[in-house]
């Protein structure tokens, strides 16, 4: 038996087809686990749901923040990026199963056994494993519940939260979680997120990538890849997706299989269960610009 992960796949079924050729996949015995964002941007979101949703138990997802701007859109958020897809969906005759099937993708994986773990975009270096499994579990009950999940939706975008949200605060403890486990990119030690939007992007060159810039040192800029900050003693190697300004990135204790699919990069899939292996590529045509990322 395999165990495949595969990065980004943004609608691109083509593609996802030809990579599961590649890797010579068997869904009698073979397993795949998808780091999210199966959907948007690229031509063909609802055959990618439906067959990955067609694997049963041989597939396993975590949420991305595709799937939580689709979930935001239909409790009733404006997304003009989403209003596309969200028509084609409504419109699908299977739109009840999909939308109920995305509702039950949690936002953490692991598999003790298999010394792996998944999130679509990164971890609080303030977390440990059994918190991430703990919040996804908790979200898990919120997005599950389409009455519950159209409050928690409310103010979806506002992505300005703080890791110090007391306990008590749960929906916005909530939200700050799900912020982190499907929009993360870097971070402070103290677990401070550095948001797309914050108005300290301006001191990066490309608020998707990993230097400040020239103005400011790199000594004196407080954010860093999330997974540099991990606690190093962490025994699961953790999977993501999320970041495909830094294409594919392989280290010592993280794997990052988001290599661009639907800019014109390739989709990746790494062999879990034999992680000495290299990974396997398609190549793949430019569906939207990079700008785009």
């Amino acid at each position: 038996m395999a165990v495949y992960a595969i990065g980004d796949v943004h609608g691109c079924l083509p593609e996802l087809k030809a990579l599961l050729v590649a890797v010579a996949f068997h869904p009698a015995r073979d397993r795949l686990w998808f780091v999210g964002d199966l959907i948007n941007r690229g031509p063909d979101s609802l055959g990618v749901l439906r067959l990955v949703k067609g694997l049963g138990e041989r597939a396993v997802v975590v949420m991305g923040n595709h799937e939580g701007r689709l979930l935001a859109s239909l409790s009733g958020c404006q997304d003009p990026g989403m209003a596309s897809f969200v028509q084609e969906l409504s419109a699908a005759p299977d739109a009840v199963a999909l939308t109920a099937w995305l509702r039950g993708v949690p936002l953490f994986h692991d598999e003790p056994d298999l010394g792996v773990a998944m999130v679509h975009a990164g971890l609080s270096p303030l977390w440990s494993l059994e918190d991430a499994r703990e919040l996804s579990t908790e979200l898990g009950r919120v997005l599950r519940d389409p009455h519950a999940s159209r409050p928690f939706f409310q103010e979806w975008d506002d992505t300005i939260l703080a890791a110090s949200i007391p306990a008590e605060d749960r929906i916005n403890r909530l939200r700050f979680a799900f912020s982190i486990m499907t929009r993360l990119r870097m971070c402070t030690a103290d677990g401070q997120p550095l948001w797309p939007n914050h108005p300290l992007v301006a001191g990066l060159t490309n608020p998707y990538a990993f230097a400040p810039s020239e103005s400011i040192r790199a000594a004196d800029f407080p954010f860093r890849p999330w997974y540099v900050l991990r606690p190093s003693g962490e025994q699961a190697r953790i999977v993501y997706g999320h970041w495909a300004a830094a294409g594919l990135t392989l280290n010592t204790r993280t794997w990052g299989l988001d290599s661009g699919c639907v800019y014109g990069g390739k989709l990746t899939a790494l062999r879990l269960d034999q992680p000495e292996s290299s990974p396997i590529q398609v190549c793949c045509p430019q569906y939207v610009k990079p700008e785009s990322f």
